[in-house]
């Protein structure tokens, strides 16, 4: 067994359990203690919460193949490759909701600052449950792709732990074309967002709203999250 495969996996399954308590004690204390205030402008960040905490779950089962494999134990998972695929396919549609979700909640608040009376007409026209509900059906057209449009077949090559060796080219290559459009989106977005934000509070003094100023400060924290983990380390990867 090697040691630095180990403790980066040890790590990760670390940071995941921190990652499942920190996003469901939040949604503890918003819906079921009432210790922090339930805000109407901050549903997409409530359900985007939910949605790191159950792919924190999925890491940790994810995590638990990789030991598997460092101990030289894989047959055991890929002699069964239903549970197997089970757990990877659940990362990849999980991953893609959070993706997609995050690029709705950087729109959201990008039109809120810089078109604010636009929105404020357009936007209380669509109830934020009606966005979660939609967000939560993406993984029917993942589904479609996968199986229809992809034509993939269940096969498990030998020492394969993870979706990416799980999949096919062609799926493959629509789940990079997704993210580098939504990761690109978000990025161009938060730019647009910050530099508005600038503006308001240092060129220009204007009463803000609590709620809008934390849903925004939200959104930016999210938006470079995803630029950090996400879109910096896709360049260290040869093409």
């Amino acid at each position: 067994m090697l040691w630095l495969p180990t403790i980066i996996t040890l790590i990760t399954t670390f940071c995941a359990i921190i990652i499942i308590i920190i996003n469901f004690r939040i949604l503890f204390n918003v819906f079921i203690s009432k210790k922090l205030k339930r805000s109407s402008s901050l549903s997409l960040f409530y359900a985007r919460f939910a949605v790191d905490g159950i792919l924190g779950i999925i890491n940790i089962f994810i995590m638990i193949t990789v030991f598997f494999k460092l101990l030289h134990l894989e047959y055991l998972i890929t002699s069964r490759p239903v549970p197997l695929f089970s757990i990877a396919w659940s990362s990849v549609i999980t991953t893609a909701v959070r993706t997609l979700l995050s690029t709705i909640i950087t729109l959201d608040r990008t039109f809120a600052v810089i078109l604010p009376i636009f929105y404020h007409n357009s936007r209380t026209k669509c109830n934020n449950s009606i966005i979660i509900v939609m967000v939560l059906c993406w993984p029917i057209l993942d589904n479609l792709i996968l199986w229809v449009l992809c034509k993939y077949e269940v096969t498990v090559p030998s020492g394969c732990v993870t979706f990416a060796c799980l999949s096919n080219k062609c799926f493959i290559y629509y789940s990079m074309g997704f993210e580098l459009f939504s990761h690109s989106l978000i990025a161009t977005l938060s730019l647009l967002l910050s530099i508005k934000l600038f503006y308001w509070n240092y060129c220009k003094k204007s009463g803000k709203s609590k709620d809008l100023e934390r849903a925004n400060f939200l959104a930016l924290i999210d938006a470079f999250i995803i630029i950090l983990f996400d879109i910096l380390p896709a360049f260290s990867y040869p093409v």
